[in-house]
């Protein structure tokens, strides 16, 4: 395209000011299209010099003059966009006489203007001045009479524009607030404009004023009267639809985002109200499938920042139970096997919202809200009910993981059935939700392989395209967690998904690219037979030019560094030149999907190389990621509107210019994050002359705009540390220079973070990127900083960060009350990493840690105790940061043992078994570690083991069993009635899911046979039975059975008859078990 000319403000001054003709000229130029290179030239070089022109304040009498004579409309209204930023920079530059005629000016032309382009361009110019003017504080004493005047006007279209005026006014606080004093009449204003019927485009007006004012009313006083207007809001929704208005309901609906998103209370008493509406519009079928989705739309935002108030309300079961009936029925694009298409239909978005539901509110009450409606579905004749039962499934497999977990066994032989459904949108659909469970249930997923792998493999063989593309789906997210098992099914899955890459669907091969990844992945070096074949399919996929498919081009990449990782650089050498190449000519092509997929492809390649050959690509390749580190993803949008009027968007203050985030260079950015620390890892002192460059990156973008990218950037800036820590030379137990260096940069920005980042899952990346750090350096680097960590880690725990104030302004105050036991997942990740954080300073710091840790033990019991805690899964993180506490001080923790003790018997007798299992291994613990000084609590102990032992936790009842044991062996002599504890640790055993007690059970026995306490001859038969049976069990650990083996060969020999009595009376699994031992 041809260059514009600039032309200099000077040169435009020193020749005078254009006559009103040659603006109009120029005008003509840039709102023609233009054909021909020299029209393109003409239209660039007339847009410079206006814009230029535009700056100058001299020239603003002349575009207002435009703006009331021009006879040409779309002159007008390019004249209106240049004066509104102009009036905003050059008010106070302007003669008094000149800003009343101004003032006066704009409402007359404002009440004579025909067009209404023009119009809504005088309304905003208007709005922009009487903000200046007001905010600035000065007066324009007419103003709002006028404004009122116009918004009674018999024309329509004069009372949109006054009410469009008022409602800017409102857009800025500081002008908002001189206001307040007039908020009858505004209110007066907004009901007898909705009750227009004149004019639709009144009754939208009126509401987006109303969205104006009523995030400014946090004043209960000022808010009263608003809070009447929600019935009539709503009564204004169905007038629109019923005059088949559909557009303009659909827009009513949407503004329920903002006023849902607002921390005032101006909902709460119409909440309940308002989801009954938006359901009965959900359910009402013959309105437009648009109009419903909006309505689901408002259900989200309710879901999103009202989630407990929808709990309160007990509106989780009608809205699950409208979402699944309404999935149930088939829409138009079911009717017209569309069903898989892209664009949204109404049974996708119900799914959507559902899920959302499963994640934002209770997911407890939302799987029991589901649970009747899947188990009915899925038993069904209705084909439509089926498939309604297994997208709830597939849906709510993430909101719901914790209820599904549970019962899992259960509902994984349905999943199994669906895929074998006679229909075939059934078996789809069943196929897309085992992906998502291989998804969402690691890694317990994992022990179903053999009944799980054997129907994916089924699915790919299918012929139907769509169940190709999801049995993909399903295995490339479990193929990458399975490890060696994936071994027995390695040739036939393979000689599979290499046929599957010759299809002419795309769809198939961009799913089945990801399947080779994950199955190469976990085979490793097995896969090396298959790599030939694979890597010769996929090298014409590696340099694909059309634009609509790169992405498929950059999975195949992604597909070759993961094959690539798989079998090693000896049998990938003859392709590395190649795909080097293809990736390097990737990086130009102008695609960020297609660079987010490039990143890793080098990080895997540089794994794969290692670090001596791997130095050879950095010259090429850090550039690259240098640059995506870099890359903006903030585009410019204008909100100025009109042919032409993008080229005069100005800057944010003026009002004229937004930013819109774009996702996929967010995704480039990432992508580069973590490749780049991938790349340091590897290469070592090789990536030392990029450190400095990357440093000030990745330290930037730890305080980026986006979350994503200030979580993704502590990655590199944790292998930062741990390069500069392997290569500056050091003494033992000091830290280089250098690395304090860095890390007194680093960490004052992480704490900072801990504190002030808004996004809660961001200052847990910072408590896990800081914890890796202490451990990684130890002590002597981080101490200095431990007065500046130290009150922040308590503001964690009494919530008191920016992103535990910015979730609390969303929450509703006074009226509702607790919840429901479930924490915010995004707080407890916060908290959780906070307890690791404090956890592993701990273990570092040891006895010196005791000084500064009774803060944090007395906040851990607060959150431990049912009493100011009553979120059951922060009590149990809470009890089981106070045993790692405890591990990680061991008899150093001694001085504080009646507080950990206080805490631990008050979790077991919390009612939850979860905060039970925790609190019996804290004592059990500190019972280890202090001897004698835990006798006086044994009595008060074992009263409160025996509940827990009848429980019927599992993990709970193996927890207490490791309590027992520990008082065993950690007793003083006649201190303990082991000849009654004994016999009911022997009751329980073995352990059935906390395994890591295995050592200190069987130990414990081991213990007392060595002592020849009396208690072993009493229960001697039930002891080898024991023993005999841990023999037998895969998940008891070899060392374990190794010191079980030494003393039933112990005991063979030293009680030779009672040994043999008792072997012909085992089970003969049992018998055979003690028999090998010779």
């Amino acid at each position: 395209q041809p260059q514009p000319v600039v032309v200099p403000s000077e040169t435009i001054a020193m020749s005078g000011l254009p006559s009103l003709q040659e603006i109009e000229r120029r005008f003509s130029h840039i709102s023609q299209p233009a054909p021909t290179a020299e029209g393109a030239k003409s239209l660039l070089a007339s847009g410079n010099y206006l814009k230029t022109l535009s700056k100058l304040p001299q020239s603003l009498p002349l575009f207002f003059e435009l703006l009331t004579s021009s006879p040409n409309p779309v002159h007008r209204q390019l004249a209106g966009v240049i004066v509104r930023p102009a009036i905003v920079t050059n008010w106070v530059k302007l003669s008094t006489e000149t800003r009343e005629h101004i003032k006066t000016s704009l409402f007359v032309l404002l009440t004579k203007e025909a067009n209404d382009l023009v119009r809504n361009t005088l309304a905003l110019l208007l709005a922009a001045a009487a903000k200046t003017v007001l905010a600035s504080g000065g007066s324009w004493d007419q103003l709002l009479p006028h404004l009122f005047e116009v918004a009674a006007s018999p024309s329509p279209a004069h009372r949109v524009a006054a009410l469009t005026v008022l409602t800017t006014l409102f857009e800025a606080k500081q002008v908002a607030e001189q206001l307040f004093s007039l908020l009858p009449r505004f209110h007066q204003l907004i009901r007898t404009s909705l009750r227009d019927e004149e004019a639709v485009e009144v009754k939208l007006a009126a509401l987006h004023l109303l969205t104006a004012i009523i995030p400014r009313l946090f004043d209960p006083t000022l808010l009263a009267p608003f809070k009447e207007t929600v019935p009539l809001l709503l009564s204004t929704i169905h007038w629109l639809i019923i005059h088949r208005e559909t557009d303009a309901a659909k827009q009513c609906l949407g503004l329920f985002d903002d006023l849902i998103e607002t921390p005032v209370q101006y909902l709460n008493g119409s909440f309940p109200a308002l989801v009954q509406f938006v359901l009965e519009l959900v359910k009402t079928h013959s309105l437009d499938v648009d109009l419903r989705i909006s309505a689901l739309s408002v259900l989200f935002f309710c879901a999103q920042y009202k989630p407990k108030r929808i709990t309160k309300n007990q509106l989780v079961v009608p809205v699950v139970h409208t979402l699944i009936q309404n999935m149930a029925l088939p829409s138009a694009a079911d009717a017209q096997g569309d069903t898989f298409e892209e664009e949204v239909s109404l049974h996708t978005s119900l799914s959507d919202i559902l899920g959302k539901f499963s994640r934002l509110v209770s997911p407890a009450k939302v799987f029991a809200a589901a649970s009747p409606a899947i188990a009915a579905g899925v038993q069904s004749q209705n084909k439509w009910e089926r498939r309604a039962a297994f997208s709830t499934l597939a849906v709510i497999a993430k909101g719901c993981r914790a209820q599904i977990l549970m019962q899992l066994d259960e509902i994984l032989p349905l999943l199994y059935r669906g895929c074998e459904d006679g229909d075939l949108l059934v078996q789809q659909t069943a196929g897309i939700a085992l992906g998502r469970f291989a998804d969402q249930m690691q890694p317990y997923i994992l022990d179903h392989h053999a009944d799980l792998l054997p129907r994916v493999f089924k699915l790919m063989g299918n012929e139907s395209a769509k169940l190709q593309e999801v049995s993909c789906y399903a295995l490339s997210v479990f193929a990458q967690n399975l490890d060696e098992d994936i071994l027995p099914y390695l040739h036939p899955l393979m000689e599979r998904l290499v046929l599957l890459l010759s299809s002419s669907n795309i769809k198939i091969v961009e799913m089945t690219l990801p399947a080779i990844s994950g199955t190469a992945a976990a085979a490793r070096s097995k896969f090396a037979p298959y790599a030939q074949a694979v890597l010769t399919k996929v090298q014409p996929l590696a340099r694909i030019t059309d634009s609509n498919e790169l992405e498929l081009r950059g999975r195949a990449l992604e597909c070759v560094g993961n094959v690539a990782l798989a079998i090693g650089p000896a049998a990938f050498s003859p392709y590395l030149e190649y795909f080097v190449q293809s990736a390097e000519q990737a990086m130009h092509m102008g695609s960020d999907v297609l660079r987010a997929f490039v990143y890793p492809f080098f990080a895997n390649l540089t794994e794969m190389m290692g670090p001596q050959d791997a130095k050879v690509l950095l010259p090429a390749m850090m550039p690259l990621l240098i640059k995506g580190m870099e890359v903006s993803d903030q585009v410019p949008t204008s909100d100025a509107s009109g042919v032409g009027a993008g080229m005069f968007s100005g800057t944010e203050e003026e009002g004229t210019l937004k930013f819109v985030i774009e996702a996929s260079l967010v995704d480039e950015k990432v992508a580069a994050l973590n490749a780049v620390a991938a790349v340091a890892y590897v290469c070592q002192g090789a990536f030392m002359p990029y450190l400095m460059q990357c440093l000030s990156i990745v330290f930037s973008l730890t305080r980026y705009v986006h979350p994503s990218i200030r979580e993704a950037a502590l990655i590199p800036a944790v292998a930062f540390v741990k390069l500069v820590h392997t290569e500056y030379p050091r003494k033992p137990g000091t830290v280089a220079t250098e690395t304090r260096q860095v890390l007194d940069t680093l960490l004052p920005l992480m704490i900072g973070n801990l504190l002030s980042d808004h996004d809660g899952e961001v200052a847990a990346a910072n408590a896990k990127a800081l914890r890796k750090l202490v451990r990684m350096v130890g002590f002597p680097a981080v101490s200095k900083h431990l007065p500046k960590l130290a009150p922040v880690l308590l503001k964690v725990y009494a919530k008191q960060c920016y992103s535990h104030v910015v979730r609390s302004d969303y929450e509703e105050n006074d009226d509702v009350e607790g919840d429901d036991g479930e924490g915010d997942e995004i707080e407890f990740r916060f908290f959780s990493q906070t307890n690791k954080l404090i956890v592993e300073i701990a273990r570092v710091h040891k006895k010196e840690f005791l000084h500064s840790c009774y803060p944090f033990v007395e906040a851990l019991k607060a959150h431990a105790s049912a009493e100011t805690q009553p979120d059951q899964y922060f009590r149990q993180e809470a009890i089981g940061a106070l045993a790692s506490l405890v591990e990680a001080l061991g008899p150093h923790c001694e001085s504080k043992f009646q507080e950990f003790m206080a805490a631990g018997l008050q979790a077991m007798r919390d009612e939850e078994s979860s905060v039970q299992s925790n609190g019996a291994f804290l004592c059990g613990l500190l019972c280890g570690f202090a001897g004698a000084s835990a006798v006086p609590f044994y009595q008060p102990l074992l009263e409160a083991i025996h509940p827990i032992l009848s429980s019927g936790d599992e993990a709970a009842e193996d927890n207490a069993c490791g309590l027992l044991a520990r008082l065993i062996v950690s007793s003083p002599a006649n201190t303990l009635p082991v000849d009654q504890v004994v016999p009911v640790l022997l009751k329980h055993l073995p352990l059935k899911e906390d395994m890591e007690e295995n050592k200190i059970v069987y130990g414990s026995l081991i213990h007392l046979y060595h002592q020849q306490h009396p208690v072993i001859r009493a229960q001697f038969a039930q002891l080898v039975t024991v023993f005999a049976t841990a023999l037998t069990l895969s998940p008891v650990q070899q060392e374990v059975k190794e010191e079980i083996t030494k003393v039933l060969r112990l005991m063979g020999s030293q009680h030779s008859q009672l040994m043999h009595n008792v072997l012909n009376q085992l089970p003969q699994p049992l018998q055979q078990a003690l028999q090998s031992l010779g």
